[in-house]
């Protein structure tokens, strides 16, 4: 089994300084299109990996399912039909905590 993490280079991608990225842009597209990873270099320091576009649907590439199985077709807030209506000192709490976070 292979394990790519994206944060991590690999020895066989490629490194490209900015200023060559900016004057051969479409060739090194052509290369990425082709299956090849940028490592782009600014002052030889790694700011951005380009990978290969792959149409992965957002949920895989989060590694959750849209739908939590035996739950296809309902609303998330379905789940939560049950679930008492909080208390006023709860909600004032959270109402609280909500106002700080949103000074921050």
């Amino acid at each position: 089994m292979t394990i790519y993490d994206h944060n991590l280079p690999m020895a066989e991608d490629k490194r490209v300084g900015v200023a060559q990225l900016k004057a051969h842009l479409s060739e090194h597209l052509r290369a990425v299109e082709d299956g090849e990873t940028l490592i782009v270099l600014n002052h030889n320091r790694p700011v951005a990996r380009i990978v290969p576009y792959e149409e992965v649907p957002l949920w895989q590439r989060r590694g959750r399912p849209p739908l939590i199985a035996g739950h296809a077709g309902k609303s998330w807030m379905e789940d939560y039909d049950d679930v008492p209506p909080a208390d006023a000192e709860t909600r004032r709490i959270v109402q609280e905590a909500l106002a700080h976070d949103r000074k921050r």
